[in-house]
């Protein structure tokens, strides 16, 4: 599904990632990065970190400064909590962002931003991916399903359709 991660809902819903999406994203990532706090200052040193990530793009390995001159400042122990902001940055907002792009204005040319802004993450979710047991309230869905052109609720179709949704079980719906 679309909605798959709260970053990705929040990410649709206007605001960005922070650290705290990354323990459902990439919670190995998260770990790392989180345990870098615990290290000393020496280990940190051992370590030779730079403001920088190492990624794969079209085959080509390319390190990517977090901040202007990244592939020269040593990650310290004065600024591992900046490196470990920046890391998580990276991954869940710049690295993507082309593509969240390209998304959201093909979502919101769809759905205005003010309707989805109505919507918690919780609730965009289960709109999208529907609920957390796959339930479908089949009589909530009957009693608030607009019909049109030729179609209406007592269209011989129609009813055969609550008939077998209503007898399915709530893994087949």
């Amino acid at each position: 599904a679309v909605v798959s991660t709260q970053s990705t809902g929040e990410r649709l819903l206007g605001s960005p990632a922070d650290i705290n999406y990354l323990r459902t994203l990439d919670p190995t990532l998260y770990r790392t990065l989180l345990s870098l706090r615990e290290y000393s200052a020496q280990e940190i040193l051992e370590m030779e970190l730079y403001f920088v990530v190492t990624e794969s793009i079209l085959g080509r390995t390319v390190n990517v400064d977090l901040k202007p001159g990244g592939g020269s400042t040593r990650v310290t122990r004065d600024n591992v909590i900046e490196y470990i902001h920046l890391v998580a940055d990276y991954r869940l907002n710049r690295q993507a962002r082309a593509h969240y792009r390209a998304f959201t204005e093909g979502l919101y040319s769809v759905l205005s931003l003010e309707w989805l802004g109505m919507f918690s993450f919780a609730e965009l979710h289960q709109l999208v991916c529907g609920s957390e047991s796959g339930d479908i309230d089949v009589v909530d869905l009957q009693a608030n399903t607009v019909y049109q052109g030729s179609y209406t609720a007592e269209h011989q179709c129609i009813e055969l359709f609550w008939r077998v949704l209503g007898d399915l079980s709530a893994g087949q719906r």
